[in-house]
């Protein structure tokens, strides 16, 4: 997503978190 090399684990889920809260 945004941050696959940096943070993609963390933006990842976090953004999955996001929408789906």
């Amino acid at each position: 997503s945004l941050g696959t090399l940096a943070g993609g684990m963390t933006c990842e889920w976090l953004q999955q978190f996001s929408w789906r809260t």
